[in-house]
């Protein structure tokens, strides 16, 4: 069994990572209000979703927006900026009152390629549905909340012109990662948080990888 000691150093070795080389990944789990340093809650949080990408449990891709968010309350610049993503995602910005920001959807399947400890791609191929989306500073546990009930999020940090789109994957075995829970685009667009109908069970994707 890890020590405190042993998790003392993993959660420091988070902090490091989180202002080096995996910024953009660290700003997608969670990103402090004002001027406040990343903490071991940050870390904590940054840690699982890590590991899970890691072992392909998640898969970790970005969109390019060609913007940066605006304040909360600039909901119509959001809105705007948020217009020009690429073919097939679309974005509602609601902001306020809800359990999240607004809400991302593709309406066609996606393709994803994710890379593993091991350096081999995993493959992924999403069908069409949504997450919900989060704009600007936002807590860790928000970020981990989304992943276990929604089976995924998509993250558009202050200062970045990228959605960073974190999805559940079919990889984890029984009792571990998170649940695979997102909504269809059965009954029409998709475009309010919480979800209006309730989230089905069922299995995001297929993986291959290779070297």
């Amino acid at each position: 069994m890890a020590s405190d000691h042993d998790h003392v150093s993993r959660l420091w070795e988070m902090l490091q990572l989180m202002s080096g080389r995996h910024a953009s990944v660290a700003s997608a789990v969670t990103q402090p209000w004002r001027s406040r340093r990343y903490d071991w809650y940050d870390a904590a949080a940054f840690d699982e979703v890590i590991v899970h990408a890691q072992h392909g449990w998640v898969a970790i891709s970005f969109i390019a927006v060609g913007a940066h968010p605006g304040r909360d309350r600039d909901l119509t610049g959001n809105r705007e900026k948020l217009a020009r993503l690429p073919e097939p995602f679309h974005a509602a910005v609601t902001s306020g009152g809800f359990d999240c920001d607004g809400w991302l959807e593709w309406r066609q399947a996606i393709d994803i390629e994710h890379p593993l400890l091991d350096e081999t791609q995993l493959r992924l191929r999403f069908p069409p549905s949504g997450v919900p989306l989060e704009i600007g500073h936002t807590e860790p546990e928000t970020t981990i909340w989304h992943l276990r009930s929604e089976g995924g999020v998509a993250r558009w940090p202050y200062e970045s012109s990228h959605l960073a789109l974190i999805l559940a994957t079919t990889g984890p075995p029984p009792g571990r990662g998170w649940p695979l829970r997102t909504p269809t685009l059965e009954d029409g667009r998709i475009d309010a948080c919480p979800v209006a109908a309730a989230p089905q069970q069922r299995p995001l994707a297929w993986t291959d990888s290779s070297v």
